[in-house]
């Protein structure tokens, strides 16, 4: 990164999400920190930003921690700035101190709402129609910096995890560009608000509850797209939904979870608490995902059946 007065400023990026991706190619850091690679049997997965560096060339870091040896080899090498975007560990304060000329992180959310791991979750959770991507000053306090720059997302009602954080990635690149030209030169603005927090996310938060509220449900389907999945059992097997719309409508408490019917246009049919859950597309245990019809022509029982709910996979 070059700075205004045509000095060289030596950048250090650190992720392990391919939501960062737009960032770091208009950034081109001068180094990447990112975690190892996970080993699977005699297989090896490479995360997304660590592939980028080794194409485009660039240095890398691969950790697991960021201890005392991680941070003297990165110091040695003399970055003055750090830039983080989900990146899934937590930086020291002797780590911090390393760069001299500032420390930011990119957070998807409209800070101080949803602190934490899971603020694009969150976001649809909560049934918003907007959300924030912030460039703060990293602190020692979770997401507590000042903000020094922001950009808006709508949000649809249609946005699950996945396209949410494709507009997220793609929007993050215009926030970036404004830090390369801006940089040093900001107005740091304290957070405002009463701080809200996003936390870990269990796989038994995929387990659904039919007696929950419908439109709470539908939310957590699109939430929990890639991560727990929301599931539920047929025929004794694990079936995850993976698109489903809700329609407001009075329903009975004895026929929650039940497969009403087969509609051609919208889905199969389910009751819930305060409406219907039509699904749109679903997948059943050992079984490729399918849309509703080609699902229906396969398991045409699936008509009247009671979906079973709160079970572990």
């Amino acid at each position: 990164m070059i700075g205004k007065d045509g000095s060289k400023i030596k950048v250090l990026f650190a992720s392990n999400d391919s939501i960062a991706l737009d960032v770091i190619d208009a950034l081109n850091p001068d180094a990447v920190l990112t975690t190892k690679s996970i080993q699977s049997g005699r297989k090896v997965k490479v995360n997304e930003i660590q592939e980028w560096a080794i194409k485009n060339g660039v240095k890398f870091y691969e950790v697991e921690h960021l201890l005392k040896a991680e941070r003297e080899e990165i110091q040695k090498d003399g970055y003055d700035v750090l830039i983080s975007f989900s990146f899934s560990r937590i930086f020291g304060e002797k780590f911090l101190s390393i760069f001299k000329g500032g420390t930011f992180n990119i957070h998807p959310s409209s800070l101080p709402q949803f602190r934490g791991a899971s603020p694009i979750q969150s976001a649809i959770l909560n049934g918003l129609e907007e959300t924030d991507i912030v460039m703060q000053t990293i602190s020692l306090g979770m997401d507590e910096g000042d903000i020094i720059l922001k950009e808006s997302v709508d949000i649809d009602f249609s946005d699950n995890y996945i396209t949410l954080s494709d507009k997220i990635r793609r929007r993050s690149k215009n926030l970036i560009e404004k830090f390369i030209e801006c940089y040093p030169d900001f107005e740091y603005k304290k957070q405002e608000g009463t701080p809200t927090y996003s936390g870990l996310i269990s796989k038994d938060e995929g387990l659904i509850d039919f007696s929950e509220n419908g439109k709470i449900i539908e939310r957590k389907i699109r939430a929990y797209v890639v991560f727990p999945r929301m599931r539920c059992t047929f025929n004794g097997k694990v079936l995850i939904i993976t698109e489903a719309s809700f329609q407001d409508a009075e329903t009975s408490s004895s026929d929650l979870g039940i497969v009403k019917e087969f509609d051609k246009k919208n889905g199969l049919k389910v009751s819930l608490n305060g409406g219907y859950l039509y699904i749109k597309r679903l997948q059943l245990q050992g079984k490729a995902e399918t849309d509703y019809k080609a699902f229906y022509n396969g398991y045409p029982s699936i008509v009247g059946t009671k979906l079973e709910g709160k079970v572990k996979a």
